[in-house]
């Protein structure tokens, strides 16, 4: 090809389709038939070319928009489900034992070293954020109301139960004023419910002590034990046998059956695990 179809060719090639009309014109001054031919045939096969890469990117600009919208609506879907998630995690969480209580309760021949490791074991709780459960009655409730201060929730059998003994409250310079615990001073019917089907002679329990039981059932499992139970972290307390006797026993076994570890401090490994942690370096008792 001589220098001057040369020249048209370029002038073809940055002409856009004018230059390919252009060109066409000019084809009858090539010198042979076949030369003609073959530019003719370079020009088509260069078109198509141009033309499959137009199309190629219209069509992966159409995909991107395809796959992007169909990322977008994932994202949404994935949103809408974490969102869902969580809200039915929280609402789970709810009714599941977690650290913001723990029950405190015991005999009350309770041995006075060990009225007094419970009145620090109740101290160490509040600090760490939990709030005590307990019934107010004399000697272990009462050593533990005493460490926890106003972070209480007492759940009394009736409204007079022990109030010859005053509710260990604080001084709070925020409100100034005396804060107290929180006192409910009878238990519910629907508590007093759960307590017969843990109790192994019901029937010969007088109204008082089936409402004594019946506080029983709140210390472990809350105001609303059989609508909506909010679970003890754990029970600490102490029983003359180590075992589940008298009546925290019926507390014991309300918190087996609900699975809520049970810390009885007449056993020896207990009290020294919950000794050294109160005075010594020894590792917080476990509430999960």
């Amino acid at each position: 090809m001589s220098a001057s179809e040369r020249a048209r060719y370029q002038g073809f090639r940055s002409g856009g389709r004018r230059g390919k009309s252009w060109g066409k014109n000019q084809i009858s001054s090539y010198r042979t038939l076949k030369e003609q031919k073959d530019l003719q045939h370079q020009w088509a096969l260069e078109w198509q070319d141009f033309d499959k890469k137009k199309y190629d990117k219209k069509m992966e600009r159409r995909e991107y928009q395809e796959m992007r919208e169909e990322m977008l609506k994932a994202l949404m879907k994935d949103k809408e489900f974490r969102k869902k998630k969580i809200q039915t995690k929280k609402k789970k969480e709810a009714n599941m034992p977690g650290p913001s209580h723990y029950t405190g309760i015991g005999s009350r021949e309770t041995p006075d070293y060990i009225l007094e490791l419970m009145e620090e074991l109740a101290k160490k709780f509040r600090k760490d954020g939990l709030r005590l459960r307990s019934g107010h009655a004399p000697g272990a409730d009462q050593a533990f109301e005493r460490g926890a201060g106003p972070v209480a929730d007492i759940y009394l059998p009736w409204p007079t139960f022990e109030e010859d003994i005053e509710f260990s409250g604080e001084y709070d310079p925020d409100v100034q004023r005396i804060v107290l615990p929180t006192v409910i001073s009878a238990p519910t019917e629907e508590a007093i419910s759960i307590a017969a089907a843990y109790h192994p002679a019901w029937h010969q329990c007088t109204s008082t002590v089936r409402k004594l039981h019946g506080r029983n059932v709140h210390q472990v499992l809350g105001g609303r034990p059989a609508a909506a139970p909010v679970k003890s972290a754990c029970v600490i307390c102490w029983t003359s046998d180590g075992k589940a006797s008298g009546g925290t026993g019926q507390a014991i076994r309300i918190a087996e059956k609900a699975d809520i570890p049970v810390w009885n401090l007449f056993d020896e490994d207990t009290y020294d695990m919950a000794f050294e942690w109160v005075w010594g370096d020894g590792e917080s008792i476990s509430v999960t």
